[in-house]
C-alpha cells in the first residue's frame, strides 16, 4: 500500500531537489559511488518496507549517502543525520536521511540501529527521553518483523566513542 504523500511523486520529486540543494547548501559532500549506493538500497529496503505505512506519511523526500571521511567541522564523525526542512511558501514539510559509506560498510546492528536513530527524527523531532521511547516501540517492531534482535545502545555506544576521542584512543571514531 502506498500512501497519500509518496502517491504524489511529483511533488515528492520536487521536495527531494529542494532538500538535495540544502544539504549541499550546508557543506556535506554527498557519495555518489553506484556501488555505494546499491549496498545502500539493499540495506534500506528491509527498513523501508517494515516501516511502509509510516513513512509513506511521513514527510521523507530523500536518503542520500555521503563519506565521513570526507566531511569537515560538525559532519566530520557523523554516521546518520536527519534534516527537516520547511516550506513556508506552500506550507510543506519534508525531510531528508542520510547515511555514512563507512556505517553502512560497518557492524550490521549498529547501522541499523542508526538507521533506526534517524528514521526516529521523522517522527519526534529531538532526542529527549519520549525520542528514545519511540525509538524503542520501532526497533522492537523491526526486530519482530525481521527476526533481528537489535538493542538501543546508542547513547552507550556514542557516549563511549565521544570518551574514546576525548583520551585520544585510536580509531575511537570508529565504531
Amino acid at each position: 500500500m502506498i500512501g497519500l504523500r509518496w502517491a504524489n511523486t511529483q511533488q515528492l520529486k520536487k521536495d527531494r531537489d529542494a532538500a538535495l540543494q540544502l544539504v549541499k547548501a550546508d557543506g556535506l559532500r554527498l557519495c555518489f559511488d553506484m556501488q555505494e549506493r546499491d549496498k545502500a538500497k539493499e540495506i534500506f529496503l528491509p527498513i523501508l518496507q517494515v516501516f511502509e505505512d509510516e513513512l509513506s506519511n511521513s514527510p521523507l523526500s530523500l536518503i542520500f549517502l555521503y563519506k565521513e571521511s570526507e566531511q569537515t567541522g560538525e559532519f566530520a564523525y557523523c554516521d546518520g543525520l536527519c534534516y527537516p526542512f520547511c516550506n513556508e511558501e506552500e506550507n510543506r514539510e519534508f525531510s531528508a536521511i542520510g547515511v555514512s559509506v563507512e556505517l553502512i560498510n560497518g557492524d550490521p546492528d549498529f547501522r541499523d540501529m542508526v538507521i533506526l536513530h534517524e528514521m526516529t527524527h521523522l517522527f519526534y523531532g529531538k532526542c529527549e527521553p519520549g525520542f528514545f521511547g519511540l525509538m524503542d516501540i520501532l526497533l522492537r517492531r523491526f526486530n519482530e518483523a525481521t527476526g533481528r534482535s537489535i538493542k538501543n545502545d546508542y547513547c552507550e555506544r556514542l557516549s563511549d566513542t565521544l570518551i574514546k576521542t576525548a583520551r585520544g584512543v585510536p580509531g575511537a571514531t570508529e565504531l
